[in-house]
């Protein structure tokens, strides 16, 4: 008896053991709406007599079990296993798992993961706003979906540290250089950038206005002078 309790300790721990072996990370997967995507199963694990189930959102898209496939088709899978996603669309995000079994249905290889199904970002537009007096400006960069999208903005090629919102505000007199601003827009799966805009060109401060007119010159006094002899008529 003692035997046989020593027997099940040894075949339970390595039963365990196998399966810590195979337990995978899970795993974030970022991909283009309308693209190709593989999901990847080890192969060297994957024999024709294992049991091979992928499943998304917990149901059951593909089984095989001995070479016979009884869910899904055979080219749902390539030579290893792995998963073959086509055309993607939004239905196909969530998540996938795989499980490998193998004739005495110990669990011996396996994959998890959240696949995400993102549209590829448009090029971005860049539009301003000059202040009256041309000496600062707001941009905005404009994108068609800005879902998940991450904002840059760059300035001479050099990327202006910390601006990531949209819109953008800079004193001109701060910025020196003849080849503008641009946006770049980004989500995990693409990235656009905008034509450069020369706020030097467009924010242009208004002329000074004329100096004041001096005061017009008083007029200057005239002398008059008269005949002795009207005076004394006056008297």
């Amino acid at each position: 008896m003692v035997c046989d309790d020593y027997r099940l300790f040894v075949l339970l721990l390595t039963t365990s053991s196998i399966v810590a072996a195979v337990s995978e990370e899970t795993f974030n997967v970022y991909a283009l709406l309308g693209s190709n995507l593989t999901l990847p199963l080890d192969q060297k694990l994957l024999s024709d007599r294992d049991t091979l189930r992928w499943a998304h959102n917990s149901k059951a898209i593909f089984s095989r079990s001995s070479g016979v496939v009884s869910r899904g088709m055979p080219t749902d899978v390539d030579a290893a296993g792995s998963l073959q996603l086509l055309n993607l669309s939004d239905s196909s995000a969530g998540d996938y798992k795989a499980d490998v079994h193998n004739r005495t249905r110990v669990r011996v290889n396996g994959w998890s993961g959240h696949v995400y199904v993102v549209e590829k970002v448009s090029t971005p537009v860049v539009t301003f706003l000059c202040d009256s007096s041309g000496a600062t400006a707001t941009l905005k960069c404009d994108v068609r979906n800005p879902k998940h999208v991450v904002f840059a903005w760059t300035h001479e090629g050099q990327l202006l540290t910390g601006e990531t919102k949209p819109t953008l505000s800079v004193s001109l007199a701060k910025f020196k250089g003849d080849k503008g601003f641009s946006c770049s827009v980004s989500n995990s799966a693409s990235k656009a950038q905008s034509n450069a805009v020369q706020l030097k060109l467009k924010c242009k401060q208004p002329p000074l206005p004329p100096p004041p007119l001096p005061p017009p010159t008083p007029p200057t006094p005239k002398d008059y002078c008269f005949k002795a002899s009207t005076i004394m008529a006056a008297v």
